[in-house]
């Protein structure tokens, strides 16, 4: 196995939110997708964009794809 790399301090849960964000989601859609309000998202966001240093999502979502961050969301096929 690889070494896991700096995950920045991102729990599970941000780096699914983070990587909804890199593939062009909405905070909404991201908040339909998971289930959850969208201020449960706004706040994941928040708390993702200070742990990134990313001052905009577009940033935030560069980053996650440039440092390795990106996990994209196994979704179910119906």
């Amino acid at each position: 196995m690889s070494p896991q790399g700096d995950l920045h301090g991102l729990t599970p849960r941000e780096l699914e939110v983070l990587g909804l964000l890199a593939d062009g989601l909405s905070n909404g859609d991201i908040a339909r997708t998971l289930n959850v309000a969208p201020r449960t998202v706004a706040a994941h966001m928040e708390h993702v964009l200070v742990k990134l240093a990313a001052p905009t999502r577009t940033l935030a979502a560069l980053r996650a794809v440039r440092e390795g961050l990106y996990v994209p969301l196994l979704r179910s096929r119906g």
